[in-house]
């Protein structure tokens, strides 16, 4: 004889009522049919809480579009409708769901032929044609959970589904629609949408998409299919607090919304678009392709109120797949094009992946971002954990220091080069080739500032299955600060070179094309570039104050500038050096401030 235990018998208690559970430890305790059990719980259900529906209590209809429509006018009167689970089931028709109820389609299959449909949508909820609601009430909101929907019609830009009323989504799959999800063009609170899942996405248009004003607004735990013929996944306009987090692949895009958040994000394949809007893009992980993971921009320069938002982007690691793509062109991890706001990065970084096997350290290195103003764009090289980006000028509100290696070698920027990282194919042209690199900290390439020694050489010869290892030295792990590194078939004299930023960059990756993604540039074979010997620096206006040694030797030099004497044995006797007047030689004209002044 069958027993229940305490927790059975609190677990039927906490569903169903005292009276149920009466019923069912009798049945457990005395039937061997089962069948028999499901009928006398199905019974006390239907008794006692009629709003638990199902399509047994509809008969009389030979269509299933027109049997679950009836059992959803049913259900509209008492606030609830649970079906039979994992039914199947062939719609031929739209399915009208109004405002105010709650509906469990328990793992249910609707599969679409053709048939009638109002504006090719498959189910229209709290709206009569997909374009116009019916109404507002804070009372019209709809739940919706655990369908799949799959598209087998020949209708053109069919989609599955157009909602006009706040509303909770939880568990949609579908698959061959031209759209998923469409919001009609109202304002529209609490429109949530979680556990999405996507495949097969057709056509142009953005497989969810909410066109119009409203609160309250957050896509969780969605994802779409990277083998979709569209990638467009998920666009929000006009909204206020808009939160999408936990996205798998697919392009996102924020129009016009004011504090917006994506977050924790996997994507693939596709990117992120951010227009007129104040948004935080954070702890995304992206893979780099051909264009921009992440880009940023105001409408034909932003205008009236939508003009100069802020962004924050923090903590995103840009991926590159060197078994996709040999990164041959240099492609920024973040495009600003017309952005008139202020632009706030903090703790990003671009990562290489590993490939058939673990990494004993990250390939890691700073981003960079391309900024487009009419036909001019300028690349910011992020080469600390923190910076800000404004208008067109890139903010500097900190000191920039390079520390100084008093050791016999002097400078070692680089601790070593080898052929060592495995299944990533080095440039096959110049595999078998002996390459010497040589390495500058460039805190300013205007006025070249920084440190070089060009007495510190590492050698190596390419083979064919392993691209090159770069290794920092430890000295300079953890500065801010970019690093040039230069690169040729002799000692002294490079015809190539590569401006990395590295922020807390341990290692780097060298396949022949580029470094992390970072593309070679030529150069006229020669030594590396003569620097003025720096120990920090930072800017005041359009004026940059170093803290150096003497009078610059090259670079390009304004009225205004500060040299600050960082020399401190009792020989000294300058304080400082300012530019007081503008040469043709670029150089400047400098007057010493004595200590004693």
């Amino acid at each position: 004889m069958a027993t229940v235990d305490e927790e059975a018998r609190i677990k039927i208690l906490d569903v169903s009522g005292e009276e149920i559970e009466s019923a069912v430890i009798k049945a457990l305790n005395s039937a061997t049919d089962i069948a028999a059990l499901e009928s006398e719980i199905d019974s006390k259900l239907n008794k006692d809480d009629n709003y638990f529906l199902t399509p047994t209590q509809i008969t009389g209809y030979d269509n299933d579009a027109d049997m679950i429509q009836a059992l959803i006018n049913l259900g509209s009167t008492t606030g609830k409708v649970i079906f039979p689970r994992n039914g199947v089931y062939s719609i031929n028709k739209t399915i009208m769901i109004p405002k105010g109820i709650d509906i469990d389609f328990n793992n249910c299959t609707f599969t679409f032929v053709n048939g009638t449909y109002v504006n090719s949508f498959g189910i229209l909820v709290g709206t009569e044609d997909g374009s116009t609601w019916t109404g507002r009430s804070r009372m019209d909101f709809v739940k919706l959970s655990k369908l799949e929907a799959i598209n087998n019609t020949t209708i053109s830009n069919f989609k599955c589904m157009g909602v006009g009323c706040g509303s909770d989504i939880v568990g949609l799959s579908t698959a061959n629609f031209y759209q998923s999800i469409k919001y009609t063009n109202n304002y529209i609170d609490y429109a949530h949408v979680d556990e999405l899942h996507v495949s097969n996405h057709k056509g142009t248009l953005y497989a969810v998409e909410k066109p119009s004003n409203g609160d309250e607004v957050w896509f969780n735990n969605c994802h779409i299919l990277t083998t979709s013929p569209n990638l467009n996944f998920i666009k929000v306009s006009a909204s206020q607090g808009c939160r999408i987090q936990g996205v798998l692949n697919g392009n996102i895009y924020l129009y016009r919304c004011s504090a917006s958040t994506i977050s924790n994000c996997h994507i693939e394949k596709g990117g992120i678009t951010i227009e007129d809007t104040t948004a935080s893009v954070r702890d995304n992980f992206i893979w780099k392709t051909t264009i921009e993971p992440i880009h940023i921009k105001d409408s034909e320069g932003g205008s009236g109120h939508y003009k100069g938002r802020n962004c924050s982007v923090e903590n995103n690691t840009f991926i590159l797949k060197y078994e996709n793509s040999n990164y041959s062109t240099d492609v920024a991890d973040i495009l600003l094009t017309n952005f008139a706001g202020r632009l706030h990065l903090h703790n990003n970084m671009r990562e290489v992946e590993p490939v058939g096997g673990s990494y004993l350290c990250a390939y890691s290195s700073g981003i960079s971002v391309k900024k487009i103003v009419g036909s001019s764009n300028y690349t910011f090289l992020v080469n600390s954990n923190d910076m800000d980006i404004s208008n067109e000028l890139r903010i500097y509100d900190k000191i920039y220091n390079i520390l100084q290696d008093n050791g016999s070698t002097g400078y070692n920027i680089l601790k070593a080069v080898g052929s060592e990282v495995p299944n990533i194919a080095y440039k096959t042209t110049d595999v078998g080739k002996s390459y010497y690199y040589c390495a500058a900290i460039i805190l300013d390439t205007t006025k070249k500032i920084g440190l070089v020694n060009p007495d510190v050489v590492k050698n190596v010869t390419t083979v064919a299955d392993k691209s090159v290892k770069i290794n920092i030295g430890k000295e300079y792990i953890g500065l801010d600060a970019t690093i040039r590194i230069y690169k040729g078939n002799h000692s002294g004299l490079y015809n190539q070179y590569v401006d990395i930023p590295c922020v807390n960059s341990i290692a780097l990756v060298d396949n022949g094309y580029s470094v992390n993604g970072f593309v070679w540039k030529t150069r006229t074979e020669s030594n590396v570039d003569t620097l003025n010997q720096a120990y920090g620096y930072y800017k005041i206006g359009n004026n940059t104050v170093v803290y150096g040694t003497g009078t610059p030797t090259t670079g390009t030099w304004k009225k205004g500038d500060r040299i600050i004497n960082a020399i401190t044995d009792s020989s000294s006797t300058v304080s400082e050096w300012i530019c007081v007047a503008n040469t043709s030689n670029n150089l400047g004209e400098w007057k010493s401030i004595s200590i004693n002044e």
